[in-house]
């Protein structure tokens, strides 16, 4: 009670770090033992369960001390408890639980000057242990640490992309958050990409669409942890040369489909490359190809994917043959590439994805075939290129709303644009970034933030809360058409968005970190979209200097 009678939301729960969001049991403890003058109590309780040198409850011990400001203490503690992550690093994978109290009490120990060598050193080790365990997503902050202390090759990493004509996009895995603490790492140095961290899957993406043949690829270097992969249309072309496999996935849980007996070089380079021409998109690996798959125009974006647990480099990265810049995209296609429900999670049809002859294709397709042979089991779906949801989501948090985002943010400049039928409580769709959710009422619009399973900062929110714009323009009522179509457009102007509907200025609001965009609908409405589009300011002719490094 002590530790959280000033603490009002669950997200003000005490973590490990600003880079290290890691919340632990010793860590609470320690915390509360401030408040009640009970430190070095909790200390010798602590203590009193030391084994070996340098264990668990050494370093339950050490952390005690540190938070009690106890430096000297906690500093003799720290030296055995690096000694044992040493000692007991894993050569190859491991089921055995991963050393977090230690791990949490090292982290603290970074940022007390007089530790942070010993501290540098223990994350080497670190490193190496949760490497050699299965962490989900919590993967992507031990990596993350390893940045900041110094112990790989994205050191000085920063947020954000490194290249003038690129932007890093974040796909999670379902019901996880994005945010600051999961902004991926990079460094771009001598041409080549290094990542580390992030949230599910990490794109670093080429900003503007592309129309014509061409060929992007690059290097997958094998000095780092991981592997890097191509992007293009909401699928990673993955290969993979601890099994010498290649996956084709349709991002975020869209299908997966495997080649085996793929043309990788273990323990080496691998050149990883998609040759887009015509209505067809081969994957190549070290120049040989693994598998056609049809090109998409909904989502006609190239990059590099990068998987969350991973620290990866990737060098010579190219975008050859007659790529040229389109004026805008058609968003709504066959299979709804390029889209996915990662916040309140909404049923789509799998995205038909090539197999490898011989397999099982009836086994793959058993997904499809459920949706194709009954439609309303999805909630979002597409039809003779138009776009239909429902609300009626069974999540337990979301209040019978579903969601739809597009796979990339809406940047500085653009506008994302469609018609919508209107029936008022019956056919309606809002629109939406990131998480925030632009209800039209034909009183006037409201905001709404959306509830994430896995997110703290939202725990305390009413599903169903509204909350009014920052700044409304005019009377801030859009005048929707009842019986009739409307036409949304939501564009971006800097750290701001502006909503028109039917040609009418009606609010601008402040964005958060996520500005993927999309739709939402309520509880017992349905919603048809077409023509929806996304347009911005870009450039009519192929940069010459594409891969150039932000100035």
């Amino acid at each position: 009670d002590e530790l959280f009678k000033d603490r009002k939301r669950v997200s003000d729960v005490p973590i490990a770090g600003p880079d290290f969001p890691i919340v632990e049991l010793s860590l609470l403890a320690a915390e509360a033992a401030i408040q009640c003058n009970a430190s070095d109590e909790l200390a010798k309780r602590f203590a009193a369960h030391i084994k070996e040198p340098g264990d668990e409850a050494e370093a339950m011990t050490g952390l005690t001390y540190l938070v009690a400001g106890k430096q000297e203490e906690a500093a003799e503690r720290l030296k055995r408890v690096v000694e044992r992550l040493v000692k007991t690093a894993p050569n190859e994978g491991v089921s055995t639980p991963m050393p977090i109290a230690e791990s949490v009490f090292v982290a603290r120990a970074f940022v007390v000057d007089s530790m942070r060598d010993d501290a540098a050193e223990a994350w080497k080790s670190i490193l190496k242990h949760s490497q050699r365990r299965n962490l989900s997503v919590s993967a992507s902050f031990f990596n993350r640490m390893a940045v900041k202390t110094g112990g790989t090759a994205v050191v000085g990493g920063t947020t954000g992309s490194p290249l003038e004509h690129f932007v890093s996009v974040q796909v999670p895995y379902l019901r996880c958050p994005v945010g600051a603490m999961t902004e991926p790492l990079y460094v771009f140095d001598d041409s080549v990409l290094h990542q580390a961290a992030g949230t599910g899957h990490t794109i670093m993406m080429f900003k503007y669409p592309l129309e014509g043949d061409f060929q992007f690829s690059h290097r997958n270097l094998r000095r780092s942890w991981g592997e890097s992969h191509n992007f293009f249309g909401g699928v990673a072309y993955m290969a993979k040369p601890h099994d010498s496999s290649v996956l084709i996935r349709a991002v975020a849980h869209r299908n997966t489909s495997k080649f085996l007996n793929a043309p990788t070089l273990k323990d080496k380079d691998n050149v990883i490359s998609i040759q887009s021409t015509g209505d067809e998109l081969v994957m190549q690996v070290n120049d040989q190809d693994v598998a056609t798959d049809r090109r998409t125009a909904t989502m006609p974006f190239a990059g590099i994917v990068f998987e969350h647990h991973v620290i990866a480099s990737a060098a010579d990265i190219r975008l050859q043959g007659n790529p040229k810049i389109a004026a805008k995209v058609d968003l709504i296609g066959e299979d709804l590439r390029g889209w996915h429900s990662p916040i309140i999670w909404g049923s789509l049809m799998s995205v038909d994805l090539p197999t490898q002859p011989g397999q099982d294709r009836v086994q793959l397709m058993n997904n499809r075939r459920q949706y194709l042979e009954s439609p309303h089991l999805a909630v979002w779906s597409e039809s003779d290129g138009e776009l239909h949801g429902r609300g009626g989501n069974n999540s337990r948090t979301a209040g019978g709303q579903s969601h739809l985002q597009y796979m990339r943010p809406l940047l500085d400049g653009e506008t994302f644009t469609y018609k919508f039928d209107y029936s008022k409580g019956r056919q309606e769709v809002h629109p939406a970034i990131g998480r925030i959710v632009i209800l039209m009422r034909e009183d006037g619009v409201k905001l709404r933030w959306l509830p994430m399973e896995f997110s703290l900062e939202s725990a305390n929110l009413p599903s169903l809360h509204e909350v009014s714009p920052e700044k409304l323009m005019g009377d801030g009522k859009p005048n929707l058409i009842e019986g009739g179509e409307n036409l949304v457009k939501l564009t971006v102007e800097g750290d701001d968005a502006l909503l028109e509907v039917n040609g009418k200025p009606i609010c601008r609001f402040a964005l958060a970190t996520d500005r993927r965009f999309g739709f939402a609908a309520e509880l017992g409405r349905s919603c048809v979209v077409r023509q929806a589009t996304l347009t911005g300011p870009w450039p009519t002719e192929f940069p010459a200097d594409a891969f150039a490094p932000k100035q």
